[in-house]
Order: C-alpha cells, then structure tokens, then sequence
C-alpha cells in the first residue's frame, strides 16, 4: 500500500530534524507498505498573504488530499509587512487537525556524552523522541 505524506519542514532549525524524522518513517517501511513524501510548498508566504490568514482554504484542500502531515516546527516571522507569523499559521494548522501532542527528538552528540551521569556505553548513540501534551 502506498501512502502520501505532506512534508512542512518548518523553519531552518526543524529542517534538519525533519529529514531525519523521514529517515527514520523510510527505515520502518516494510516491503509491503511505501509511502512517497511530497514537500510542496504548502505553506508558503505567497498563499498565506494573498489570502491573508494564516491556514487559507486552498492549503486545507491540498492537506486533505494526503494520508498524513509531518509538521515540522515554526519560530521565525515570515514578514514585517504583515500581522500573519508562521506561528499563527502553525496554530491555525494545529487546530484544523485537533493537533494536541508535540514530539521532540533528541540525541546526543559526542560532545555531550562524557556530561552525562550515565556510562558512556549507555548514552553513546541514543537517540529518543519526546511526547509532550501541547
């Protein structure tokens, strides 16, 4: 069975941890089920202002197309221009979708391990998401 994905990387920060999201979504696919990710500008200025409000209904359709959205996350203002941030058009999002936990990945870089109080043998290569009501 195929499966579409939206893919909104977000900001900079959270594009990084959005590859590695969908790295992780590729290695957990068995031979029967596939999915194809598709980062079409979803969310992208020229809809949000020219409709202006954060979640244009236009986005909405497209998203309904798809089995399901990774989201990556939004920190920065799109426009000083504008009263619309990327954090209202997250929100709108949010709610649209009954969004209510947010997940966080964490790992450990080789820098950090010898900071840990655990043995080095434990925190080497760990990586964990956290779940967190949001």
């Amino acid at each position: 069975m195929m499966y579409k994905l939206a893919i909104l990387k977000g900001d900079k920060e959270s594009s990084s941890v959005i590859d590695r999201a969908l790295g992780i979504i590729k290695s957990s696919v068995n031979d029967s089920t596939a999915f194809r990710g598709d980062g079409t500008s979803f969310w992208c200025q020229r809809s949000t202002f020219s409709f202006n409000e954060p979640l244009p209904n236009q986005t909405i359709r497209e998203l309904k197309n798809y089995d399901g959205i990774l989201v990556g996350a939004l920190n920065q203002e799109v426009g000083t221009d504008s009263l619309l941030s990327v954090q209202e058009s997250l929100v709108a999002l949010r709610k649209y979708l009954n969004i209510t936990l947010a997940c966080k990945t964490v790992q450990i870089s080789d820098n950090n391990v010898d900071a840990s109080p655990l043995k080095n043998q434990i925190v080497r290569d760990t990586d964990f998401i956290i779940v967190q009501s949001a």
